[in-house]
């Protein structure tokens, strides 16, 4: 998901431009109602993923509090593991929180190229520029993201 600058969201208000992902026959206000809902779930993903990180959390100092230092131990002496008090904590999957990072990681990788553009322009011949930026254009395709 692409985030709209200033200059652009002021075009898209005043009907001077339209947005690449409006849908047919979609008015502005389904538009931004659609955008604010997709916002709005991606934050409920990630706080309940969160929520459920605390309370694993909550849970495993409540048990070290209370342990002594010793997780357990087995009727036939042996020492108990962690894993096998709080088997959750090796069960914990973030899939929104992943994608949210995986996004934060691909914009980071697309500014670092366009910032790197006009240097690589300036100090090298236009065919080891055209080369340079094909290389940093399928490392950003692989890393699933698209060059803008």
């Amino acid at each position: 998901m692409k985030q709209m600058s200033l200059i652009e969201m002021d075009g898209f208000l005043k009907g001077r431009c339209i947005p690449r992902d409006l849908k047919v026959n979609e008015t502005n206000a389904e538009y931004l109602v659609r955008k604010f809902a997709e916002a709005e779930a991606k934050c409920a993903a990630l706080a309940a993923e969160n929520a459920a990180m605390h309370e694993t959390i909550e849970a495993v100092r409540s048990v070290a509090d209370n342990s002594s230092g010793i997780a357990g131990w087995h009727l036939n002496g042996d020492i108990a593991t962690w894993e096998e008090i709080l088997p959750e904590i090796n069960d914990i999957e973030t899939p929104a929180t992943d994608a949210f990072l995986a996004e934060i990681e691909r914009k980071a990788i697309r500014k670092f190229i366009n910032s790197i553009e006009h240097i690589l322009r300036d100090k090298l011949s236009p065919y080891d520029t055209e080369e340079m930026l094909e290389a940093m254009r399928i490392f950003l395709e692989e890393q699933g993201g698209e060059q803008k």
